[in-house]
């Protein structure tokens, strides 16, 4: 969701990453998308899960961190 590189991933390349990676192999049984700084908001959270969604049909996962409180959030 958030890069501690080049900061907030956008959606489209989310898109396209979830789509390479599922079409490398169909051993990929699971895609999770991580936000290792926990800088992630609700609305961006959601936002790359569809992106995701939208690239795969493989089940989603997510990996966050609850750095600024915002995890909570997400899965409430």
């Amino acid at each position: 969701i958030h890069c501690p590189y080049s900061g907030r991933v956008p959606v489209s390349t989310v898109a396209r990453l979830v789509g390479e990676l599922t079409a490398l192999s169909p051993r990929v049984e699971e895609v999770v998308l991580a936000d290792t700084l926990g800088k992630g908001l609700v609305s961006e959270v959601e936002e790359a899960l569809r992106a995701a969604a939208g690239s795969s049909d493989r089940p989603l996962g997510l990996h966050l961190h609850n750095t600024f409180g915002y995890a909570l959030g997400v899965v409430s």
